[in-house]
């Protein structure tokens, strides 16, 4: 069962349901907005003066909605971009690669062991409500994810915090968890172990804070329109389910100086090429997470429009080791040696690298050299398991509906029928679908994309644990969890690496999960802003967007 449906789902699927909005008539007009209109001071705190006053409008897509407005049921990429619009951490992510820079707190201090992070947030943080931020609201917002009766999707992320873990399972005392707000403006973090990343993990959407009082008063409803309290530099000014997102430059924001956007749109529109359409026609500014069409690249790279990005992220398969015929270890052997990552890598287009380990490439980390496959090996192995022309090896492939994972489908398909004689039946999902499906172990492969929340092989290494909630694989070995938790603890960069390299050919070994290319993004984007660097993890907030003619903040 997918743990984030305990909260309401923001789409309704089948249903288009009437708008739910602070500003219909900004719903109307903004989607004919781009860096233009009249120069407007900090936008109305109700969002209800007309959109057309607005000289800075940025608008991009998404293929479906976010799941939740709720941090704490964050769990994708879907959310990635729209709940760090809303809501700001203790840090924030940058315009492009590199350290986090302040956000709610405007300083910290680790300890000499690396186990304790003191963090002193400002005096003028607000919520939309114009009520203080305070280190009581982390503090609250943490232990909600920790609470195991919140069933938050993504809570071993915050595991790396003393008594996190043992707490999240309910076999620990909560008020053991190493979170402390000894006053309104400062909250004390002491770590399982040294994680020099954690500055950046407080950006993370897991991580961000939520209004108690709110929570309380509206429950699961918190985050409808007319409830909502946020503390990012953007609130919710409306809201078209299964069509759109309005958000609206915070006047409270602390920040708000810096903000060039004055509203930002977020479309849901699954389908590459109905996205370039809407990029061409200046009707979107930027193509977001719609992946372009694999057939029309070609000619969109030749476009002044077009860009590609590094991102560090891998596609992979993942195999349910609990069920045939992926219980046995020769048939994920087979397919891994099955497959020829260079000539999927070229065929799939997109700029993807073949992918020589689990981990893609970023600082202080290179992968293996990927081979080309061993097809004569995959077959006796598969022979070995009891499989031949008699008996071929069949298997359903899910993978959520977008264009690039279609094709990738599509290709690794066609492999593994060529070099294993095997019948793959390719089964695309709806996301938030192939998300259940996983959770609940349905499937017997799935295509699957991992992208790094923070920039550190852990964040690719750690989900295979026994205690991981992305696992699901059914696969567990305890002497991988004994490297990894090795390599948590070791301080020296080099010993630690080799531990984490260790780790790694160890689950490849096992192959409950089988790299297949390395991410990239090739996107859209419309001339007349500044702001979205690139960024390999994929975190680009609004408040970095402005227009090339407007001043930030109005």
């Amino acid at each position: 069962m997918l743990r984030a449906m305990r909260h309401p789902p923001l789409a309704r699927p089948g249903r288009r349901a009437p708008i739910v909005a602070l500003a219909a008539v900004a719903l109307t007009l903004a989607s004919t907005l781009g860096c233009s209109g009249k120069k407007k001071d900090a936008p109305d705190p109700s969002a209800s003066s007309a959109a057309a006053e607005a000289r800075c409008v940025f608008r991009y897509a998404l293929p479906e909605p976010p799941g939740s407005l709720d941090p704490a049921f964050a769990r994708s990429s879907l959310e990635n971009l729209v709940a760090p619009n809303l809501f700001e951490g203790l840090m924030n992510y940058p315009e492009a690669d590199g350290p986090p820079i302040p956000g709610v707190a405007e300083r910290f201090e680790v300890s000499a062991d690396g186990l304790t992070y003191t963090f002193h947030l400002r005096a003028d943080a607000k919520w939309s409500d114009g009520q203080p931020v305070t280190a009581r609201d982390f503090d609250y917002a943490w232990r909600r994810v920790l609470d195991p009766k919140t069933g938050a999707p993504y809570a071993d992320i915050m595991y790396v915090i003393a008594g996190a873990a043992e707490a999240h399972a309910g076999q620990g005392d909560p008020k053991a968890i190493g979170i402390e707000a000894p006053d309104d403006r400062t909250l004390i973090v002491r770590l399982r172990h040294p994680a020099p990343y954690f500055p950046e993990l407080t950006a993370f959407f897991t991580y961000l804070p939520v209004p108690r009082r709110a929570v309380e008063a509206h429950g699961d409803r918190w985050t409808r329109p007319e409830h909502i309290v946020t503390n990012g530099a953007f609130r919710l000014a409306g809201h078209e389910y299964g069509a759109r997102l309005l958000l609206a430059r915070d006047p409270t924001y602390w920040g708000v100086a810096e903000v060039g956007a004055e509203r930002v749109e977020i479309r849901f529109v699954n389908d590459g090429s109905t996205v370039v359409t809407l990029v061409e026609t200046g009707d979107l500014d930027w193509t977001g997470l719609v992946d372009l069409p694999p057939v029309r690249l070609p000619v969109l790279r030749r476009t002044p429009l077009f860009r590609a990005d590094p991102w560090m992220a891998t596609h992979y398969l993942r195999l349910n080791t609990t069920a045939p015929p992926f219980d046995d270890p020769r048939v994920r052997e087979a397919v891994a040696l099955a497959l020829d990552r260079s000539v999927l890598a070229k065929m799939a287009r997109g700029g993807r690298a073949a992918a020589g380990g689990f981990v893609p490439p970023m600082p202080g980390w290179t992968p293996p050299k990927p081979t080309d496959g061993d097809p004569d090996r995959a077959r006796a192995l598969l022979t070995e398991a009891g499989y031949g022309p008699e008996k071929p090896l069949t298997f359903r492939l899910h993978f959520p509906n977008d264009e690039f994972r279609r094709l990738l489908a599509q290709l690794l398909a066609a492999q593994l029928e060529k070099h294993l004689g095997a019948k793959v039946e390719t089964w695309t999902e709806e996301f938030r679908v192939y998300l259940q499906t996983q959770d609940r172990l349905g499937y017997a492969a799935s295509l699957s994309r991992w992208a790094g929340d923070y920039a550190d092989p852990t964040t690719f290494l750690e989900m295979w644990t026994s205690a991981s909630l992305h696992n699901k694989t059914g696969w567990t070995d305890p002497a991988y969890d004994a490297l990894i938790a090795r390599a948590q603890r070791t301080v020296d960069a080099e010993a630690r690496r080799r531990l984490l390299a260790q780790a790694e050919a160890k689950v490849l070994s096992a192959a409950p999960i089988v790299p297949v290319v390395y991410g990239a993004k090739a996107f859209l984007l419309r001339p007349g802003f500044t702001g979205l660097g690139v960024n390999s993890l994929g975190n680009h907030l609004m408040r970095h967007i402005a227009c090339a003619d407007a001043a930030p903040g109005g």
